[in-house]
């Protein structure tokens, strides 16, 4: 099966989130698409779903606010999902650096917010 692309909107004017906003395959097949809302103003703020899913089975999206467990070692990081490097990158939220990728091979991420509806977790 083709990766799925997909995105959900943040609708900062409203201060809410509408997931599964369109989704399509690699091959351009539209899958759904969500038509309720005007998703055009400018205010709006997209987040791709990287693909991957955390521990729990909750799907990544880039904004995410992830707990990042490194081998064992450190436990709690708080990391933010970005692009960057052509790549999803985790970018640590204390020492405002990227400390890595998202990877598929480590199932140590939990999603526990998103920078639009969690500000409070950027905050050391």
């Amino acid at each position: 099966m083709p990766r799925e692309i997909k995105f959900k909107v943040w609708d900062k004017d409203n201060n809410s989130c509408c997931p599964d906003f369109f989704a399509f395959q690699e091959d351009g097949h539209i899958l759904w698409e969500w038509s309720q809302g005007d998703f055009t103003k400018s205010s709006n703020r997209f987040q791709q779903f990287t693909g991957l899913k955390d521990r729990n089975g909750r799907e990544i999206y880039e904004g995410d606010i992830l707990n990042y467990t490194l081998a064992g070692i450190v436990e709690d990081i708080k990391v933010e999902v970005r692009w960057g490097d052509c790549a999803w990158i985790l970018y640590d939220i204390e020492y405002k650096d990227c400390i890595g990728h998202l990877t598929v091979a480590i199932k140590t991420y939990e999603v526990v917010g998103n920078i639009f509806e969690n500000p409070e977790l950027l905050k050391i």
